[in-house]
């Protein structure tokens, strides 16, 4: 393997990303379709993502109402359609002509298992797709792993990380040690059916009432584009701050859309998102004891409310793209993945998990269902027990898409397993027999 390939599905938008390491360099950035870097869940027999979802759009009838022309492309992204034009893609891109397996690559997908009817489904549909050998990341996980990557000095305590889709959030809590044998450990994992979705629709409609007519629809995508930009301007201004819409269809606008993170926050479908979330937070906290650090990312993060309606609860932590959070932290995930618990963070992907089929216990949360689903209990460590816990690589975004490191993958052993004292060079293990080798999840 020389890189691993990390995916985020969501609702109406997947995220793709690349990392890649040689010669003490990480390499990292994102895919996109060729078009644009959040890729439409388009599909038909001939085009996909931003060139189907055109498609569909220029299909429309001229007359009828733009708003709600905003998503008239969307199909369900586990159709076998949009799938195998997500494997056809990666195969483009790495330049594999051949559908044999990316050899090359470890490929991750992030996803909501409730959006698909379970990870024994999500498996079968990937592997009819062309991608049998996937791993599945859950949300809150990956973006731990989104955090250690650009974390160098990890904090002991309670990690709480908060993973905003755009149907649900997923609030997994952890605890991060520095003793002699320090774990990720994942206590349990709580779902709130609430997401950014609908604040989406009302910004973008917003912007659309600005508007003179005369657009053609296919521009709806590059609407989307400009509510991602507004998004990121809100979030770097402060509370009674306006921004402007300076984006797309901004030429076509008779004034343009402003507005101040206070002003959108006191809006009933920001609370209605934003509230359900905190309670469920504070839920998850109640009896934790110790400084907790709070993970705020995902698509949904892309809008301050969430991070907002958490401020004062603990040392709270964000990157510079949320959208891109879950499907970087994907890429992490072959190297972080053994700190966490066996049966508490990597899903099976021949079985449903035992925490699925487990009955779960419902935390009541006002204005949003919640389901806390307990994961089994017993001893939390990382095989084998490690010693301090590895140094994470440090962010590439920041450095330009490099990072001049000595990599874990370059070497037999992940970096807490080796000797204190250099040792004499020993000649290459013998490469195990097929039959020898541990399920994935365990290697």
């Amino acid at each position: 393997m020389i890189g691993s390939i990390g995916v985020d599905i969501q609702g109406s938008r997947a995220a793709v990303c690349l990392m890649e390491w040689a010669g003490g360099q990480v390499r990292q950035g994102p895919v996109g379709d060729g078009r644009r870097i959040l890729i439409p869940v388009a599909a038909t027999p001939t085009a996909w993502g931003s060139e189907a979802a055109e498609a569909a759009l220029d299909a429309l009838p001229p007359s009828g109402r733009l708003a709600d022309m905003l998503y008239a492309w969307r199909q369900d992204a586990w159709s076998p359609e949009f799938l195998a034009g997500l494997h056809r893609r990666l195969l483009g891109f790495l330049g594999q002509a051949q559908p044999e397996g990316f050899r090359s690559h470890q490929v991750c997908v992030c996803a909501d298992p409730d959006s698909a009817g379970g990870w024994a489904t999500v498996a079968e549909l990937l592997g009819q797709a062309g991608l049998p050998d996937t791993e599945q990341v859950r949300p809150a996980d990956a973006l731990l792993c989104r955090w250690l990557s650009v974390t160098p000095e990890l904090p002991s305590g309670p990690v709480l990380a908060v993973a905003c889709g755009e149907t649900a959030t997923i609030l997994g809590l952890y605890s991060v040690g520095i003793d002699e044998a320090p774990v990720v450990r994942a206590d349990g994992e709580t779902r709130v059916d609430v997401g950014s979705g609908p604040w989406v629709i009302e910004i973008a409609t917003d912007a659309l009432r600005q508007c003179r007519p005369g657009f053609p629809a296919r521009a709806l995508l590059g609407l989307l584009d400009g509510v991602d930009e507004f998004a990121a301007m809100l979030r770097a201004s402060t509370g009674d701050t306006w921004v402007e819409w300076a984006g797309p269809l901004s030429q076509y606008m008779f004034e343009p859309l402003r507005a101040s993170r206070s002003e959108v926050a006191a809006r009933t479908t920001a609370a209605d998102y934003a509230r359900p979330v905190a309670s469920a937070v504070h839920s998850v906290l109640n009896g934790v004891a110790g400084r907790v650090t709070l993970l705020v990312g995902g698509p949904g993060a892309a809008w301050p409310f969430v991070a907002d309606a958490l401020a004062g609860l603990g040392n709270m932590w964000q990157s510079g793209d949320p959208t891109l959070d879950l499907a970087y932290g994907a890429c992490w995930w072959e190297l972080y993945r053994r700190s966490f618990r066996r049966d508490g963070a990597a899903p099976v992907r021949d079985t449903v998990p035992a925490w699925d089929a487990a009955p779960g216990r419902s935390t009541p949360v006002p204005g949003a269902p919640v389901t806390a689903r307990a994961r089994p209990g017993g001893e939390c460590r990382a095989e084998p027990p490690a010693a301090p816990f590895p140094v994470p690589l440090g962010d590439a975004e920041s450095t330009g898409g490099q990072v001049d490191v000595h990599l874990p993958w370059e070497d037999t052993d992940l970096p807490w397993e080796k000797a204190s004292a250099p040792t004499a060079t020993a000649p290459p293990p013998a490469e195990p027999a097929d039959d020898e080798l541990p399920p994935p999840w365990e290697r």
